[in-house]
């Protein structure tokens, strides 16, 4: 057969045409295994109000999550809304190497109502490009009508080392009852100072103290007393009462109805 004949280049074409189609199916296979990675998601743990500034009696939202050690994180973003449909941009970002836990400002707004929350996990890698958490599972908290301190009553001083509290509660649902109790040991005839003398948390209890997570129902008045440290004569200390009411028919550390009352006061001490 001559090298031009019909038959000769009938063969090559297809042959080429077998090897074309063998690499672009094994392309295709291959692009269908190279999804991008995606990381795990955060899972919160732990909702729940707290003091967030003793000396401005601030009220926060503390916020706990969970993630795998080895879900290569590089930061959280957190997300806080009214409603769900409003969690669409993060309110702040937390270093993954820093504890997974958080404390968010309480907003100043008629109460009931419910905040809700969720904490995404991105990435950044080498070239810039981030990955983030494909789930964002979203918890909340309500925040309730606080409770009434009748005593100690707001700026007055007291005198000895008694502290005699006196809180009105009113729950149908049940509810039990933490007080915390906080000194700025710096302050001087009211006016606070900052550094390692700063506002502490000197007392964490439940009230009333020898009935732990006993519910409250109804309208009842609490009275109960601690017994404070000394305050040296002369020196005025500037103090914090604050009681934490949470609805007792609840287990979870999540989804809790909660609300938060403080009362500032001061001590002085006695020749």
């Amino acid at each position: 057969m001559l090298p031009h004949s019909p038959a000769r280049r009938i063969a090559i074409p297809k042959a080429l045409g077998l090897f074309l189609a063998a690499l672009l199916s094994q392309g295709f296979y291959c692009s269908e295994k190279s999804d991008p990675p995606t990381l795990p998601f955060a899972r919160l743990v732990d909702i729940h109000v707290k003091m967030q500034d003793p000396g401005k009696s601030l009220p926060g939202v503390f916020l706990a999550w969970d993630f795998p050690a080895d879900g290569g994180a590089t930061y959280f973003e957190i997300y806080q809304a009214t409603s769900k449909d409003s969690l669409l941009h993060a309110m702040q970002s937390q270093p993954a190497t820093d504890s997974f836990h958080t404390v968010l400002a309480l907003p100043d707004t008629t109460r009931p109502f419910t905040l809700y929350y969720a904490v995404r996990a991105v990435k950044v890698e080498a070239t810039g490009q981030k990955l983030a958490s494909d789930s964002l599972p979203v918890d909340s908290i309500t925040i309730a009508a606080s409770l009434s301190i009748q005593h100690p009553v707001a700026g007055t001083y007291l005198v000895g080392r008694t502290l005699n509290m006196e809180v009105l509660t009113s729950s149908d649902n049940g509810m039990t009852v933490q007080l915390t109790y906080f000194e700025n040991a710096g302050a001087r005839d009211g006016n606070p100072r900052e550094g390692v003398r700063a506002w502490s948390l000197k007392q964490d209890a439940c009230m009333p103290t020898d009935k732990c997570g006993v519910p409250l129902f109804g309208n009842t008045m609490q009275r109960d007393s601690l017994i404070l440290s000394e305050v040296p004569a002369g020196e005025t200390i500037q103090s914090l009462f604050c009681v934490v009411g949470t609805e007792s028919f609840q287990n979870q550390t999540t989804g809790l109805v909660q609300s938060l009352r403080c009362t500032p006061f001061f001590r002085i001490g006695t020749e």
